[in-house]
């Protein structure tokens, strides 16, 4: 099982939690995890340098295997990533990690550079389209340094630049060329005794199995332009127009059904014009407003007021009815003013109010007092008469006469004596 190095690419610093590796070995996966700016360059290109030593893999998405480190000893190795785009290049930093050596035997398994995995990237395509085609050799002999670049000796690819229309002097005859035209798209030319020659072109080369879309074909002979008129799309696609709608349901208008509606035939199956489902609205047509007004409401629904309210049993009230009751009439039929029911209490009127003291009660009634009960028949005692007691005496009256016996306590009679009484009850009182 392979080991995982996990690095982070954001704003082009690249970083790792992993700190050492072993060199010969195969078996590290490295797990890249870029930002959105590498979202253009889907091609990438993973780096690992270490002291007299360089090696590259090319990948796409987010892993790939870790170039081989083939030094017998070296203290560390760095490793970073880049991608080329067109004329856009884009590279992070380099993490560094230490470096173990590892056990190795000669020869040593080596990485092919990336000049030999873009060749080889290229033998791998179907080159049968071009009528014209290189005969397979030795071309030149090119000298590239550790990091894949052509140093010496003449190359077999060169990409040209905006406005560049021939090679640099380094192509090697027969090489390939890639001129810039000026829409941005790129020609691929068989460099030959000074000359360009294009590898397909509309008088060179057709594409073996054409693509046909509607009434054009693409064979590679010339730039076809496809547009909605070739797609056999329905009219009302290409127009937006109602009266492209095929099998349209809804009848087409015009001014001999002005003011009709739209209506389900009898049958149920389709639409049709037919009257005007409301003709007029409480007696108008065109655009109506409603209001109260119309809509045959009584008077008092339209301005809430209480002279609008009909038969209104309660008479309308007047200065000349001031102070005057509204009371029912005789024949009990209705209502009236009259009189005032009442026109004062106890002697008062206005705003009446009324106390104990307007009803003519006792005297007792007002103050609750002994003293204030009228025809008292038992007599007011004073200091003087300290220990007599009330009886009644011959005329079956109540006097306060000594006390012939004494007991202790109080003793209430339960009954009071009444002038029949012949003998005479005592109630003793207790001294101090």
């Amino acid at each position: 099982m392979s080991q995982s190095i996990a690095i982070t690419v954001k704003d082009k610093i690249a970083s790792t939690q992993f700190d050492e590796v072993v060199s010969f070995n195969s078996v590290y996966d490295l797990n890249f995890t870029f930002d959105a700016e590498w979202d253009d360059f889907p091609t990438r290109v993973a780096v690992a340098l270490w002291e007299g030593g360089c090696a590259q893999t090319v990948f796409t998405g987010s892993n790939c295997r870790m170039p081989l480190i083939s030094a017998p000893a070296c203290d560390g190795v760095s490793l970073g990533v880049y991608s080329i785009s067109g004329e856009d290049r884009i590279a992070s930093s380099m993490i560094r990690l230490r470096c173990r050596p590892g056990a190795h035997g000669t020869p040593h398994v080596v990485v092919p550079s990336l000049l030999e995995q873009l060749y080889a990237l290229i033998g791998q395509q179907d080159w049968t389209i071009f009528s014209d085609k290189i005969t397979p050799g030795v071309y030149s002999a090119v000298q590239v340094n550790k990091a894949g670049f052509v140093t010496a000796g003449w190359r077999l690819i060169e990409v040209g630049e905006t406005g560049q229309t021939m090679p640099g002097s380094t192509l090697a005859e027969g090489g390939i060329f890639f001129r810039k035209e000026t829409n941005g798209t790129y020609t691929a030319c068989r460099y030959e005794s000074g000359t360009l020659t294009p590898l397909l072109s509309s008088a060179q080369a057709s594409l073996a199995h054409g693509l046909t879309v509607g009434s054009k074909t693409f064979d590679g002979t010339a730039a076809v332009t496809i547009t909605k008129n070739d797609l056999g799309l329905p009219d009302l696609a290409l127009s937006g127009d109602w009266e492209d709608i095929e099998n349209n349901p809804i009848p087409t208008p015009s001014s001999l059904y002005a003011g009709n509606a739209v209506v389900v035939n009898e049958a149920g199956t389709g639409f049709e014009f037919g009257s005007a489902p409301v003709s007029s609205v409480n007696g108008q047509s065109g655009a109506v407003t409603i209001t109260k007004n119309d809509l045959g409401l009584p008077d008092l629904a339209i301005s809430g007021e209480w002279e609008d309210i009909a038969n209104n049993p309660i008479p309308t009230p007047s200065t000349l009815n001031a102070g005057n009751a509204i009371v029912v009439n005789e024949a009990g039929t209705g209502f009236e003013f009259g009189g005032a029911p009442v026109s004062s209490v106890n002697g008062q009127s206005g705003a009446v109010t009324i106390t104990k003291n307007d009803l003519g009660l006792p005297d007792l009634a007002l103050s609750g007092d002994w003293e204030d009960i009228a025809n008292n028949p038992i007599p007011t005692p004073s200091v003087n008469d300290m220990g007599k007691v009330i009886a009644v005496d011959g005329t079956g009256a109540y006097v306060l006469s000594t006390a012939g016996a004494s007991a202790s306590g109080i003793t209430y009679a339960t009954t009071l004596p009444t002038a029949s009484d012949s003998s005479p009850c005592f109630v003793f009182v207790e001294e101090d």
